[in-house]
């Protein structure tokens, strides 16, 4: 029996170094699945990070879109307010004007004023010298001068109701242009936040794509550790039958060794079953 004692020490050592390999095994697995745990919670974390940068994203595309829409408007208001400002400008520079010349022009001529209004001097003075005429002539003269004095009383009411236009213009011109400069100013305040705004979206996407970058690394860490796990328990799970085969085979050698000797050790005289 000289052989199967050493088989019997053989398939000890094998079975005790193989157990340990198991537990070695084990605790790699162990820490595999701490890893695997710790990368999960990375994935949930970038998942709600990225949730709440496309979220912050959707809102300022909103707020973007928003002070745009303003801007147009605005800037369209603009156009609006300078097309007014320039007709205004045209109806003082020429139609006020001209009717004011023209009227100034015929109270000149009926006052007589012929040195400063020559084309309406000769009528005046023409209706002035027949009302000094003589019976009839002098009725129809003395008619024609009250009838221009009315005519002259109406055109300087005429040229107070354009003086009074022309100064209401002016006034309206001037809130234009108070106007057209708050404009103005908004206008550039829009386009500072629009501009920020801009600038804060390409920030967003760019911590977006970061975001995906970083969870795509984290997914195919996490596959790796999942698959090296396979392996590792299929090697555990190998190295568990490899004991279970040599502690059986050395309860068969040792079950040899009582039943043909006479062994004084009785913990050598294991069954199988025992031995598992």
């Amino acid at each position: 029996m000289g052989v199967l004692t050493p088989l019997s020490i053989f398939l000890g050592e094998v079975s005790e170094e193989t157990d340990k390999n198991k537990t070695s095994k084990s605790k790699e697995m162990e820490e595999i699945l701490s890893s695997i745990s710790s990368s999960e919670e990375k994935l949930k974390a970038l998942f709600k990070k990225h949730l709440e940068i496309m979220s912050k994203l959707t809102e300022t595309f909103e707020k973007l879109s928003k002070l745009n829409k303003s801007r147009m408007d605005y800037t369209a208001a603009q156009g609006i307010l300078n097309n007014l400002d320039n007709l205004l400008s045209q109806l003082d520079q020429k139609v006020f004007e001209s009717w004011k010349k023209s009227f100034s022009n015929f109270v000149c001529a009926i006052d007589n004023k012929g040195q400063t209004c020559s084309e309406g001097s000769r009528t005046s003075e023409e209706l002035s010298s027949s009302s000094w005429g003589g019976g009839t002539e002098g009725q129809e003269g003395a008619k024609a001068k009250k009838t221009l004095e009315e005519v002259k009383e109406k055109l300087s009411e005429e040229v107070k109701k354009l003086n009074l236009i022309l100064n209401q213009n002016m006034y309206l011109r001037m809130d234009l242009s108070e106007r057209k400069i708050d404009l103005n100013k908004f206008i550039s305040f829009l386009g500072i936040n629009i501009n920020f705004l801009d600038w804060l979206s390409r920030d967003l996407l760019k911590k977006s794509n970061n975001v995906q970058e970083d969870t795509k690394n984290q997914t195919e860490q996490l596959n790796k550790l999942k698959k090296f796990l396979v392996v590792l328990s299929k090697e555990w799970e190998n190295l568990k039958n490899q004991v279970i085969v040599f502690t059986n085979y050395k309860g068969l050698v040792n079950t040899a060794i009582c039943k043909n000797t006479e062994s004084t050790d009785s913990s050598k005289c294991v069954s199988p079953q025992q031995s598992q």
